[in-house]
């Protein structure tokens, strides 16, 4: 009568018999210990608050106030934010771009960055990325080590690494001291629900930051989704896996046919994960917030991410084959389309802005690191004031500037604004992206500090 049709009898607490999720003997515990087997980790950390709360939990566990970490450019806010809650003193490792995306991070590149700064004490990547690339874990693992440092990798979007010999190995296997995995982004399981691996030596520590960051009432329900996943991996998963690499090869085939449209393949990376399909489009061509709308309108399809140069689908082993056929015949229909309107044998076309001979905005993540003032906890303490955005350059960044979807920051607390954020905060939104602020009052306004400097 009360639950609206909603699995309410599932819907309970820490009552006897169903064990804690922060001081896990029973239940729990048993499903902890699946998940270690699983993924081969010496401990595993099922969650109901998202990958974010096993970011800052990890983050915490693994560093002192105060300390020096070194974090990948591209990682997601969650990082941020946990550096800022720490008090961390963040030193940036950007990426290389190619067809408008980031490459992976190179082994040579930590090693550098930690001969630079040899008091660092954590290492933070990002591996997969949104679009699918996959960094050498190994090899970075080794550096981080040998440093005396230790490696935390959010893994996001990988929960499925390692479960098949088609896909990259997990990067906890790899030689990282700590994973955060979303369990719902690419396994059958629902919303919310994510997990943390880690060497034993943290475990400790780990637990206790988990009970500050994530909830003290769990979810049950989706703790009972946690538990069907892992039996699903445990009882079907090779047939899983074997037949959505059948068809992750099946499309990539037919996409290797396309006239117009591009299937990104990560050339030029380490690695890459097949399980993500990144559709290239180019924004003079057919952007990808137009392409997201089309195959939202036409086919039913809802994507992942559109980006002014490219698209993303995202997929994993629940899709079916009609679903991949139908992304497929939509995309040929589409891909013909634009051929025919780029070489001007076809008339008519029910895409919109397409093959014209003006920049739509920008086709890549903007590249550049903005120079730090103080750190972001520093800043978070400072009085602040909302200032028009034409005349904030030199002033001292007073909040967080990213792109949501993906939630990487064009800007973090404490930075100092330059020409280089306004015009990447400009050709976003002309891109059709939405820009987001803390205090959301971009495009026209933004935050900065109320110092001597800004």
């Amino acid at each position: 009568e009360f639950g609206g049709g909603l699995p309410v009898g599932e819907d309970i607490t820490e009552v006897e018999g169903f064990d804690n999720l922060h001081e896990m003997n029973g239940v729990l515990g048993t499903l902890a210990g699946r998940f270690a087997r699983l993924f081969h980790a010496d401990r595993a950390f099922p969650l109901v608050n998202g990958s974010t709360c096993g970011i800052l939990a990890a983050v915490r566990a693994l560093t002192k106030y105060g300390d020096r970490v070194l974090v990948a450019r591209n990682c997601h806010r969650s990082v941020y934010h946990a550096v800022e809650l720490c008090g961390l003193r963040a030193e940036y490792l950007l990426p290389e771009l190619s067809d408008g995306i980031f490459l992976d991070i190179l082994p040579g590149k930590v090693s550098a960055a930690l001969d630079a700064f040899p008091d660092t004490r954590l290492v933070i990547l990002t591996s997969p990325t949104y679009e699918g690339v996959v960094s050498d874990i190994r090899a970075i693992a080794s550096a981080v080590h040998a440093h005396g440092a230790t490696l935390l990798v959010d893994a996001a979007h990988g929960a499925h690494l390692g479960f098949s010999p088609d896909f990259p190995e997990s990067p906890y296997v790899l030689g990282a001291d700590a994973v955060v995995l979303s369990l719902h982004k690419t396994l059958p399981s629902l919303t919310q629900t994510a997990l943390l691996l880690s060497k034993e030596q943290f475990a400790a520590d780990i637990m206790r930051e988990l009970a500050v960051f994530e909830t003290s009432s769990p979810s049950y329900l989706l703790l009972a989704s946690v538990e069907n996943c892992a039996e699903l991996l445990e009882t079907d998963g090779e047939r899983l896996f074997s037949a959505y690499s059948r068809r992750l090869s099946g499309f990539r085939t037919d996409a290797a046919a396309w006239q117009t449209l591009r299937l990104y393949r990560g050339d030029g990376c380490y690695a890459y994960d097949p399980g993500k399909l990144v559709i290239l489009t180019g924004p003079r061509m057919l952007p990808g917030p137009a392409l997201a709308g089309r195959l939202r309108r036409d086919s039913r399809i809802e994507t992942e991410m559109p980006y002014p140069g490219y698209l993303i689908c995202m997929t994993s082993i629940a899709d079916t084959d009609e679903g991949f056929a139908r992304l497929t015949r939509a995309l040929w229909e589409i891909d013909r389309d634009l051929t025919g309107r780029c070489d001007g044998s076809a008339a008519g076309s029910r895409t919109t802005t397409i093959c014209d001979s003006t920049d739509q905005g920008i086709s890549s993540f903007p590249h550049f690191l903005l120079k730090k003032r103080m750190t972001s906890a520093e800043a978070h303490d400072r009085e602040k004031r909302l200032v028009p955005l034409a005349t904030s350059p030199g002033k001292t960044l007073g909040e967080y500037v990213f792109a949501y979807p993906p939630g990487i920051p064009l800007g973090v607390p404490g930075e100092v604004i330059d020409g280089r954020l306004l015009s990447a905060i400009r050709a976003f939104a002309d891109g059709g992206i939405s820009v987001k602020s803390n205090s959301g009052s971009l495009p026209e306004k933004i935050l900065v500090l109320v110092d001597e400097n800004s």
